[in-house]
């Protein structure tokens, strides 16, 4: 049962019509924002999601994007890279401007190995290709970067070890060790919250990049 919110500027359903449950639970409890001016890959993606337990948005620009996801308060947004609207630097620092920012998984028709870390350094969590990702892929890419530590607040201080949040940067005492992207401080801030022990690289890379278990290697801090 889907409904019009907000003079049909953008459109919310729980559970999403037509879609045939997977009996999958990588969504239960999880609501998406999906911000694409591609109506059809747009409900696309919104069957695969929904099929996985997501509660599903839609919104076809930036405007009602920025809308969508400050009245719904998703806890990821899948956006396309050009909308018509809207500049992609001006949406994910907006999409988490709010107390509880979504994860933001960028979307792209095109090859964007060149563009990885200046839509890392915007905000994004992480993107998927349109042309080379398969539909039903997005619920396992959306439960990964939610599953990623949400680092607080900071700065985070451990012995001489300082994190930054706003800034991704790294501070030994007072010297400026790294600005890093969101995907490496997310993996730094794992490491460094197990103590001085020694960090098992194979657990933690495989919580917050997605990587399988078997081909991280493990190592000491």
């Amino acid at each position: 049962a889907g409904r019009l919110v907000d003079d049909v500027r953008f459109y919310h359903a729980d559970p999403w019509p037509g879609v045939v449950p997977r009996g999958g639970r990588l969504g239960r409890g999880r609501e998406v924002l999906i911000i694409d001016d591609d109506s059809q890959i747009a409900d696309a993606a919104a069957l695969e999601v929904a099929a996985e337990g997501f509660a599903v948005t839609l919104a076809a620009d930036g405007r009602q994007g920025l809308l969508a996801a400050a009245r719904r308060g998703p806890q990821a947004v899948l956006l396309d890279v050009h909308l018509p609207d809207r500049l992609l630097e001006e949406m994910p620092p907006a999409i988490k401007a709010g107390p509880r920012p979504p994860a933001v998984l960028l979307w792209t028709g095109v090859d964007g190995a060149a563009e990885e870390r200046r839509w890392l350094e915007l905000g994004a969590d992480d993107f998927t290709l349109k042309c080379v990702h398969p539909l039903d892929s997005l619920p396992l890419r959306l439960a990964r970067i939610l599953e990623r530590p949400r680092v607080p607040a900071g700065p985070l201080v451990y012995g001489k070890l300082r994190l930054c949040l706003a800034e991704r940067q790294v501070w030994v005492g007072e010297r400026l060790a790294a600005t890093l992207t969101p995907k490496e401080f997310a993996i730094v801030q794992a490491a460094a919250a197990c103590g001085p022990g020694g960090v098992r690289w194979r657990e933690h890379c495989a919580t917050v990049d997605g990587m399988p278990a078997e081909e991280c290697p493990d190592v000491a801090s």
